[in-house]
């Protein structure tokens, strides 16, 4: 059966590139941990084009269905490291920018993240989305806000409309906490 499923889900995911695809993919894995796992495989093992379009059903599954990305987390922080599609990418630090993470992960995947938002090259979506996660650190590791929001307001004159507002709403709510930075 396993075997079976690998062979079933690589043609799905290969078969096209669009949302209706990523909807039957999320389907068919549902929450189930079995299933979930053969994708992750997929997902490291590539090749190219398979990791980018398995990217997206994985996202929207983590979010459905949070208790699945437990056992990979620390998985998914270290592929952030690894050149890859930026689609896979996008959709991890969308997924940390959502999910709470294990105090032992904090540094890596700060690291990670900062790395993103201080790359001009990296996509903006990608960018965005680490600032939400390194936030999410910093509500809890609030060293890391100072740093955070220097460079914010550093880069807000020379950035994109979406880097702006989500740059905005991090910067107000640390000041409206009259933290300082």
């Amino acid at each position: 059966m396993a075997q079976a499923f690998d062979t079933y889900l690589r043609e799905l995911i290969l078969s096209e590139h669009s949302r209706k695809t990523a909807d039957t993919v999320v389907r068919e894995i549902g929450g189930d941990p079995e299933k979930f796992g053969v994708l992750v495989r997929l997902l490291s093992e590539g090749p190219y084009r398979l990791t980018q379009r398995a990217s997206r059903p994985l996202g929207m599954i983590c979010i459905r269905h949070p208790s699945l990305v437990q056992p990979y987390l620390h998985e998914f922080i270290l592929m952030l490291g690894q050149p890859a599609h930026p689609a896979l990418h996008r959709n991890l630090v969308r997924l940390f920018a959502e999910i709470d993470v294990p105090d032992t992960e904090y540094g890596l995947l700060a690291d990670a993240c900062f790395r993103f938002l201080y790359d001009a090259e990296t996509p903006v979506a990608v960018r965005c989305f680490s600032m939400t996660a390194i936030h999410r650190i910093s509500l809890r590791e609030p060293e890391l806000a100072r740093e955070l929001c220097l460079y914010i307001e550093e880069r807000m004159p020379f950035e994109s409309a979406g880097f702006r507002s989500r740059g905005k709403k991090i910067l107000a709510y640390w000041q409206k906490r009259g933290k300082g930075y």
